[in-house]
């Protein structure tokens, strides 16, 4: 997925991937999956920066284009 922060937003920019990472589970209502994705990925990885671990909790659901 192509990320995009919106650099006026007042909004986190990392507040801003994840709300993106959600809208693109949305329709398939698989949203607490990816968070639950994103948090394991986290558990292993904790340097990784939020758009990687976006970027695995959506393959990990083949959300990911």
């Amino acid at each position: 997925m192509d990320f995009k922060v919106n650099e006026n937003s007042g909004r986190p920019s990392d507040v801003q991937l994840i709300a993106q990472a959600l809208e693109k589970a949305k329709p398939w209502g698989l949203q607490p999956e990816v968070v639950w994705s994103l948090i394991t990925h986290f558990k292993t990885y904790p340097s990784d920066d939020i758009e990687m671990g976006l970027t695995v909790a959506l393959d990990d659901w083949d959300l990911n284009d």
